[in-house]
């Protein structure tokens, strides 16, 4: 993959305690062919002298070390590539991505942000304004559209910096385009650049995403000391609504707060990706990726309701064959069967 030429963009990948994600991403990322451009560094969580993880030449894989940040300034400044990008374990690379930044003509010096889709009832859906720029008080406010595996990071003004803020270890994207968006020194890219998750930051891995909730919150409060902005606490809510979820009955927390948090799980998510300005896609392109398992034969990457699981299919038929309105009876007579369930104290 960097076999000809000096790679412009380094790829780094923190490797998911689930092996399978991180495969896809990798997978993802060999079917592009990308000519040279890219060099990747995958980040393991196997000990030293255990041997590698992921079975692709083209990847050099390194112990991931404690200080994250650290590691990070490091393998950017030895690198002599123009970009890093710092995908998640969720993301899925579309084809042409790395091409259409390395060929996106900005000036030296500039952050290239491009939009994510994700996959909502089945069918793709673009993240982000139409047509897609960069709207920095978006990202004050907390509505943060852009996913880390789309914000390619200028090396040399990423080193000028001072790199990511060791504050941020799983945010630190995030607090980079706030701190480096200020000064206008980020332009777009026209392409959709890759499919991810988004429950409810896209882009984010199950795994970190309580954490990026803290940490985007403080470093908001940072950056804006008045008053927790609206985005900011959508999202933390949304978050804090899963997490606590499977505690309702268990006596750990306060009733009342857990009864208020989880009645509006689903709404405080939709609302929070609402809030992110998601459009249909003019043309829907998809990842090209095996379906990985053990000894899997490459093939085209599954998605949408044939991905999902089979309980969620039937509900996404049912859906679609029932009138709006009493889809809504249903969904109203639900949320009063739950209101009862678990009332209030």
């Amino acid at each position: 993959m960097s076999g000809r030429g000096q790679p412009q963009i380094l790829v780094v990948v923190r490797a998911s305690p689930l092996r399978e994600r991180t495969a896809r991403l990798l997978e993802s990322i060999a079917y592009q062919k990308p000519g040279g451009i890219v060099r990747v560094v995958v980040l393991s969580l196997r000990r030293p002298g255990t041997g590698p993880e992921f079975a692709h030449e083209d990847v050099e894989e390194l112990p991931a070390e404690a200080d994250f940040p650290r590691q990070l300034h490091c393998l950017a400044r030895a690198s002599a590539c123009r970009w890093l990008v710092m995908p998640s374990s969720v993301d899925l690379y579309l084809p042409g991505a790395f091409e259409a930044v390395a060929e996106s003509g900005v000036a030296s010096g500039r952050t290239v942000v491009g939009a994510c889709q994700v996959v909502q009832d089945g069918r793709p859906a673009v993240i982000g304004p139409d047509p897609f720029r960069f709207d920095y008080f978006a990202l004050l406010s907390g509505f943060n559209y852009l996913a880390p595996g789309a914000t390619f990071i200028d090396i040399g003004c990423y080193l000028s910096e001072g790199g990511l803020d060791p504050r941020y270890p799983t945010a630190g994207t995030y607090e980079y385009l706030l701190r480096v968006g200020a000064a206008h020194g980020v332009d777009c890219c026209r392409a959709v650049l890759l499919e991810t998750e988004a429950v409810p930051f896209p882009g984010i891995a199950p795994e970190r995403v309580t954490s990026y909730a803290g940490e985007a919150l403080s470093m908001l409060l940072t950056y804006n000391r008045s008053f927790v902005t609206p985005g900011s606490a959508l999202g933390l809510g949304a978050v804090l609504a899963d997490q606590l979820a499977p505690f309702r009955h268990t006596g750990f927390y306060h009733k009342r707060l857990v009864s208020l948090l989880t009645a509006g799980t689903g709404a405080f998510r939709q609302r929070y990706l609402d809030q992110l300005g998601i459009t249909e896609p003019p043309v829907v392109v998809r990842p090209v990726v095996p379906p990985w398992r053990p000894g899997a034969a490459a093939g085209p990457y599954v998605t949408g309701p044939a991905a999902l699981p089979s309980a969620l299919r039937i509900r996404l038929k049912i859906k679609a064959l029932t009138p709006r309105v009493i889809w809504d009876l249903l969904r109203r007579a639900r949320r009063a069967w739950e209101a009862f369930r678990d009332p209030l104290p």
